[in-house]
């Protein structure tokens, strides 16, 4: 099991990795939102503290009216640093879990990096996302 430091720094890796719209904070929860993309690390509430549970029905409606202001659906992350008050809320709610990520960590001194790209500018999409796709593609056709 990882320690919660490095949850929080895969994590700060993962927000990274994604161009987004908005990022507000309500304590230490993440309220990511991009309205013209559908992906649910995007658009979702990411709580990054496990103490961080005060206020959670009012939170929770702050965040669901956040999400309805995009014309998203409300989505919580849960990690490691997910507050266990949260799941409990959210489970007691009947909420429902449908999906799960794998986060999968590459020791990168180990690995040739010299053909990639050292920088995509996150402001220019249009590249980010040809980039992203000729990256995917190149790995269907590696490991496929």
């Amino acid at each position: 099991m990882l320690g919660l430091a490095q949850v929080r720094r895969l994590e700060a890796v993962s927000f990274r990795s994604f161009p987004l719209t908005s990022t507000h904070y309500d304590g230490t929860w993440a309220i990511r939102l991009t309205a013209g993309h559908p992906a649910k690390r995007l658009n979702s509430v990411n709580p990054l503290d496990p103490s961080d549970h005060a206020y959670i029905d009012a939170r929770l409606e702050l965040a669901k009216r956040k999400f309805e202001s995009f014309g998203r659906e409300l989505v919580f992350r849960q990690s490691p640093l997910a507050p266990p008050e949260l799941e409990d809320i959210l489970d007691d709610r009947g909420w429902v879990r449908f999906d799960e990520s794998i986060v999968m960590m590459l020791d990168l001194d180990r690995v040739d990096l010299s053909e990639h790209v050292d920088h995509v500018p996150m402001k220019d999409i249009g590249y980010w996302v040809d980039s992203f796709i000729l990256r995917v593609l190149e790995n269907l056709i590696i490991w496929g």
